[in-house]
């Protein structure tokens, strides 16, 4: 866990609302809780965790006291409706629909992304990447 002041990351450059730049090229989140806040933490660990292709996952958890965030690697790509929409032959549109749903299955099988919308789906050489 890495024990870093909210005032401190606050300090950083914002990438987007409530997302900063930490001095490692990587991304701060500072998330919004659960009205249950223990139920979040324990949520963020369990990510944490996981090793599924294709998902995002936290590459710490930020602390001051108690658990409010994460840091996460920043993903040089761009959103999937972005990618969809683009009139390019560099891509394989079927075959990134296929790969999403295949990571989607994957995810499902240990908890419900229910987050599901394009400014969360990157694709990256080609490739779907979860995030957030």
């Amino acid at each position: 866990m890495k024990e870093i002041k909210k005032s401190e990351l606050l300090s950083y450059p914002e990438f987007s609302e409530s997302i900063y730049w930490s001095q490692k090229n990587t991304l701060y989140k500072i998330c919004k809780l659960l009205p249950v806040e223990h139920e979040r933490i324990e949520f963020l660990k369990f990510i944490y965790k996981l090793d599924i292709p294709g998902l995002i996952k936290p590459l710490d958890l930020l602390s001051n006291e108690k658990i409010y965030g994460y840091e996460m690697p920043y993903v040089d790509g761009t959103t999937v409706d972005k990618v969809l929409v683009a009139s390019t032959t560099d891509i394989n549109v079927i075959q990134i629909i296929k790969e999403m749903f295949n990571i989607l299955g994957k995810i499902h099988e240990h908890f419900i992304y229910g987050d599901i919308r394009c400014s969360n789906i990157m694709i990256s050489n080609n490739l779907p990447l979860f995030i957030d």
